[in-house]
């Protein structure tokens, strides 16, 4: 404990320093999560991008890596001299209390996870002012908002399903690990004109094999590479091969500028059963 509040002592005096050296206009963007990268870059600041997390795919491939989840190195964040950075709620709260102690309250612009489209708008809305690009997010968001209204108002279910089919997420397995009520997932699976096969109030529930009996899903959404584990091979989804595993799975799970993209690829999914 005390190495590490010499360590933020320090680094602070360090910041302090080189906050004197930068220009006021120049902006300095380090970005916590990848749904944040994908957006910045969408709006066209990759000069200003000096730092992402290691989960983070950048067309640029020279911008510093500094660290994993919720394990960053602050020391490289400190030296790279950010103007902003840019985080999801799923930072940690003594690793924000640490930076906003390090960097300064108004460096540091948490977000929230997005639960459905229009928070997504929200989300590109209020970060393209952050960066000073309110007509290039107003630009993306117009153009999202009509391909999203399109791909709503087409009905593209394949014949073979009778009613709304029924979705249930498999993030991960064993256990296995699902998506209810509340999530973006959810807002996504009712946008393709289908239904949550979970309704459960609950976020992120794991869910036992009897409750899988029960639901009766008609189409699982697989979101991870592995193979189908056998034991899930008793369910008639999983014989029938009812399962859509998408190649980007990390569109569906990051909310953010792909969103659309991945909401295409499920109805592209759907017309073909």
């Amino acid at each position: 404990m005390k190495k590490l509040l010499l360590t933020v002592f320090i680094l602070s005096l360090v910041i302090n320093c080189k906050k004197t050296e930068l220009n006021n206009s120049e902006m300095r963007i380090i970005s916590l999560a990848p749904s944040i990268t994908g957006i910045l870059e969408a709006l066209s600041i990759e000069n200003d991008l000096v730092g992402v997390t290691d989960y983070c795919i950048t067309q640029n491939k020279s911008i510093n890596k500094i660290g994993g989840f919720n394990n960053y190195n602050l020391e490289l964040i400190a030296a790279l001299k950010p103007t902003h950075i840019l985080c999801m709620d799923s930072t940690s709260i003594d690793m924000l209390n640490t930076m906003n102690t390090l960097f300064g309250k108004d460096t540091i612009h948490p977000f929230t996870h997005p639960e459905n489209f229009d928070e997504i708008f929200g989300m590109i809305k209020r970060i393209s002012a952050i960066v000073h690009k309110e007509k290039e997010g107003e630009l993306i968001i117009k153009t999202q908002r009509n391909e999203l209204s399109a791909l709503q108002n087409t009905n593209s279910l394949s014949k073979s399903f009778t009613g709304k089919p029924k979705i249930l997420v498999e993030i991960y397995y064993p256990p296995f690990y699902s998506a209810g009520k509340n999530t973006f997932l959810n807002s996504m699976i009712e946008a393709a004109g289908c239904e949550n096969a979970l309704q459960t109030e609950t976020k992120w529930p794991t869910i036992s094999l009897e409750e899988i009996f029960s639901i009766n899903p008609d189409i699982i959404l697989k979101l991870n590479h592995s193979t189908i584990d056998n034991s899930l091979m008793m369910f008639k989804v999983y014989e029938k091969g009812n399962v859509f595993q998408p190649d980007n799975y990390e569109n569906f799970l990051q909310p953010g500028i792909n969103s659309i993209q991945a909401l295409r690829e499920l109805k592209e999914y759907l017309s073909k059963r």
